[in-house]
């Protein structure tokens, strides 16, 4: 997992435009998620399997808060700058983004010819973008 979102982790702390750095993080996303589609089956075995082995869930607990602190700050970033709105929670939106993926990965490990992962990243991407206040 880490190797995967590393790309998109360090655009994401680099200097630079907030919503420039948000919409070249999920493209670099997208194509990490169309690269690793075929290990989801394991990331979904180590989630079930976390909760009854400490060392996993340790790592696991940690990579999630990780993410849900670094998207925190983005969204925090974005809401200081004006381009997101004041009603827009960041611990909240965070949260909601990492379920938003696990559901999106959920379901193409399932059934990957039903779920276009790349146009429902753009949509999410696009409602944050569209809750632009003014």
């Amino acid at each position: 997992m880490r190797r995967w979102l590393e790309p998109a982790r360090r655009v994401l702390s680099a200097e630079g435009e907030p919503a420039a750095r948000a919409l070249e993080a999920i493209s670099l996303l997208r194509r990490a998620f169309g690269e690793a589609r075929e290990l989801l089956p394991a990331y979904f075995e180590a989630l079930v399997r976390a909760p009854r082995d400490d060392a996993l869930r340790r790592g696991v607990d940690q990579l999630l808060g990780e993410l849900r602190a670094l998207l925190r700050d983005q969204i925090q970033d974005q809401r200081d700058h004006g381009l997101l709105p004041a009603w827009v929670e960041p611990d909240a939106m965070a949260a909601l983004l990492l379920s938003l993926a696990d559901g999106i990965a959920l379901h193409s490990a399932l059934n990957p010819e039903a779920i276009d992962h790349d146009a429902i990243a753009v949509q999410a991407g696009q409602l944050l973008l569209a809750a632009r206040p003014g």
